[in-house]
């Protein structure tokens, strides 16, 4: 990358020396499916009844897994960033601390943000929001430039796989949620 690409993507962050709350967050989504778990596992000795019978039964239980596999994929996002091609594999947190694909970075946060809000993982959501809020400059942002930046930095496959995998979450989640009410 040349100088100038990096300084202009540097004036796009406000601090880049820690990058907790985006730590935070992955292990949020990482909480919630153990904690899931354990209230399931719980639920099910409680009861007296299988596993499989608590599923085949309880809603609440259906939507809690597909809010569960929502969280492994943006604990997956978080974790693993595929930017490049399918070979080659670059880290979310690297590519922030290396001035890369930082448009695609940000319209990536707050989709997953978004969609973690309506998951019902408040957590997870609060502290993405919060590393939004602390990592990136906001004064001089525009998502029209954003989307062509990120096009024709050939991120928006990325960006529109997240976008696709997120709404169908959701509209599973609430599809089977309204379904049985």
């Amino acid at each position: 990358m040349k100088k100038r690409e990096v300084i202009k993507q540097k004036n796009k962050l406000k601090q880049v020396r820690n990058l907790k709350y985006l730590k935070f967050a992955k292990y949020a989504c990482l909480f919630l499916i153990v904690m899931f778990l354990i209230y399931v596992g719980a639920m099910s000795a409680s009861m007296n009844i299988s596993f499989e019978e608590l599923m085949s039964k309880n809603a609440v239980v259906i939507v809690g897994f597909m809010i569960c596999t929502a969280n492994l994929y943006v604990w997956y996002i978080l974790k693993h960033f595929l930017i490049k091609s399918f070979l080659n594999v670059i880290y979310f947190l690297t590519d922030i601390e290396n001035y890369e694909h930082i448009e695609s970075i940000r319209i990536n946060l707050i989709v997953l943000s978004i969609a973690q809000v309506f998951l019902l993982n408040y957590i997870s959501a609060g502290l993405m929001i919060l590393s939004l809020v602390k990592y990136f400059q906001w004064n001089q942002f525009s998502f029209k430039k954003s989307l062509k930046e990120i096009k024709k930095e050939g991120q928006l496959s990325v960006l529109i796989i997240s976008l696709i995998v997120m709404s169908l979450f959701v509209a599973l989640v609430f599809g089977i949620f309204f379904s049985v009410k």
